[in-house]
C-alpha cells in the first residue's frame, strides 16, 4: 500500500465505519479533516481518482450496484469495509 493520501484514506475508513457503504463521489464530499473541513491537499481530485486510491488499500471492499437514472440504469461502485460482512 502506498503512503500517498493516507490521511484521506484513514478518514474515509472512519466515515465508512460510522455511516456504512458509500460511493466515491459521496466520500469526496463527506470526508473531512480534523477541523471539519474538506481536504485541500492529499485528497483525490475526482471520483475516478478516489477509486484508484482506495482500490490498493486492503481495508476497503467494493461492490457494483445498479442505480436507476432518469433514462436508464447504470452501475456505480459502492465502497465498504472489508472486515464487516
Amino acid at each position: 500500500m502506498k503512503t500517498r493520501g493516507i490521511r484521506w484514506r484513514n478518514r474515509a475508513y472512519d466515515y465508512l465505519k460510522e455511516n456504512g457503504p458509500a460511493t466515491s463521489s459521496e466520500l469526496l464530499l463527506s470526508v473531512k479533516n480534523r477541523e471539519g473541513r474538506t481536504f485541500i491537499r492529499g485528497a483525490p481530485r475526482n471520483a475516478s481518482h478516489a477509486f484508484q486510491v482506495m482500490r490498493v488499500d486492503k481495508r476497503f471492499k467494493r461492490k457494483k450496484v445498479q442505480v436507476r437514472g432518469t433514462t436508464s440504469n447504470y452501475e456505480v461502485v459502492e465502497w465498504g469495509i472489508a472486515d464487516e460482512e
